[in-house]
């Protein structure tokens, strides 16, 4: 009778105490299931990848907010967030044209490589350089020395560095601006050595002494006419005599 009465006791505490396990258990599930079933995540999911689940959700949703702000990104919908991959595209992308240049830069003719050393031609820009070479090799073969066209860039290049920063900020097309300037130069020279420029410089001398004469021939004995009609026709003949020497100097020289 004891020891039945010691047994039933060993077996009243063994299941009060596998009772309260079992409570602690249950209460510890409900609360897991309520803060899983908030998150919208399974219920067999760790906490760990739940807590990594919600971070990535969060950023996930700042990502969005900068790639769909609709107050910055009503007109153009492919202005988005520049990724990484697509950085690496444009440097990728740079870096071989910048190697093109350099290829490019190295073949050159020794004025367009002058002409970056000198830095009016800026490093990188392959049109300059194709430009700069197409111009110097075939004025070469068609109306130029070489000493002579080094000449006509050692003085552009002086005369540039003359400029105020105003001044050179306004030259838009460079290759342009070079060319004009060495055939102006080249006219200036051409004319000065040329016959009609000594003509040109005589042209005030022959007016006068062609207009005196027809002054005399058509108002004789009267040198207040003489002198009127000497004053009216002087310019115009002079303009007219400079022109047809202008125009006989043009078909001659070399630059058009």
């Amino acid at each position: 009778m004891i020891l039945s009465n010691r047994y039933s006791k060993c077996l009243n505490v063994i299941d009060s105490g596998w009772a309260d396990i079992k409570r602690k258990q249950r209460e510890k599930e409900k609360l897991l299931k309520q803060s899983i079933d908030v998150d919208n995540v399974h219920p067999n999911v760790h906490i760990e990848i739940r807590d990594k689940r919600l971070e990535y959700r969060d950023n996930n949703k700042e990502i969005k907010s900068i790639d769909h702000n609709d107050s910055n990104d009503k007109n153009d919908n492919n202005d988005k967030v520049t990724l990484a991959s697509d950085s690496l595209n444009i440097d990728s992308i740079q870096n071989l044209m910048l190697n093109e240049w350099h290829n490019t830069f190295k073949d050159s003719h020794v004025f367009t490589r002058y002409l970056v050393y000198s830095k009016y031609l800026e490093e990188g820009n392959i049109d300059a350089l194709i430009s700069a070479n197409s111009f110097f090799e075939s004025y070469l073969d068609k109306y130029y020395h070489f000493d002579d066209l080094k000449n006509h860039v050692q003085y552009f290049l002086f005369q540039y560095r003359k400029l105020s920063k105003a001044e050179r900020s306004k030259i838009t097309n460079r290759m342009g601006y070079l060319t004009n300037a060495i055939k102006s130069n080249q006219r200036s020279l051409e004319w000065k050595a040329s016959d009609e420029f000594k003509q040109i410089q005589k042209v005030e001398t022959i007016a006068g002494k062609r207009l005196k004469k027809d002054a005399e021939t058509y108002f004789p004995n009267d040198p207040v006419r003489q002198e009127l009609y000497y004053d009216k026709y002087f310019f115009a003949y002079i303009g007219e005599e400079t022109k047809k020497i202008r125009t006989e100097f043009n078909k001659k020289c070399s630059v058009k």
